[in-house]
């Protein structure tokens, strides 16, 4: 009867080896299959691939926003690169908004689930305050200096400095 258990326990490893072996192969296999993935490129939005125009008109009809305005101005905050930096490290992306006032609009128009990170979130945000007017859009530096005939000279409180933005 020993001698049954143990070929029976025998048995019963070499069969969970083999099973595991191949799983652990099929895992390798995936894993070399398998692009790596850097934590910040899972949490982009896929609609962030979209390019510059195509991305806007996108979120503009969906948010009801001034398609060919909002064009504008991220054309002269950007035109359309969305890797861009701001302000001196304030701003970035398409859009050129600062953290500090996304995130302030982010709880103003009741929106937590977007990520500054997103250019796609930028644009919903910029929709957002350009649909709910003036007032916000007057934050906008280069909107003013669009409005204002092309230029703009203001004095930035945040970066300590007097600047001209243009945009016609």
């Amino acid at each position: 009867m020993n001698i049954k258990k143990t070929i029976k326990y025998a048995i019963l490893i070499l069969l969970l080896s083999y099973f595991v072996t191949g799983y652990a192969k099929g895992l390798m296999i995936a894993k070399e299959l398998t692009p790596p993935v850097s934590p910040q490129e899972a949490l982009q939005d896929p609609l962030d691939s979209l390019e510059g125009e195509l991305l806007i008109t996108h979120v503009t009809e969906q948010y009801g926003a001034d398609t060919e305005l909002i064009k504008k101005i991220t054309w002269c905050e950007s035109g359309y690169q969305s890797q861009v930096i701001h302000d001196g490290g304030h701003g970035k992306g398409m859009t050129g908004i600062q953290r500090a006032t996304f995130e302030h609009w982010k709880k103003t128009f009741n929106r937590p689930e977007l990520r500054y990170e997103s250019n796609y979130d930028q644009l919903v945000i910029m929709s957002l305050a350009f649909n709910a007017g003036d007032k916000y859009r007057n934050q906008w530096t280069t909107y003013v200096a669009y409005k204002n005939g092309g230029k703009y000279s203001f004095y930035s409180r945040q970066l300590q400095g007097y600047f001209t933005a243009r945009c016609s």
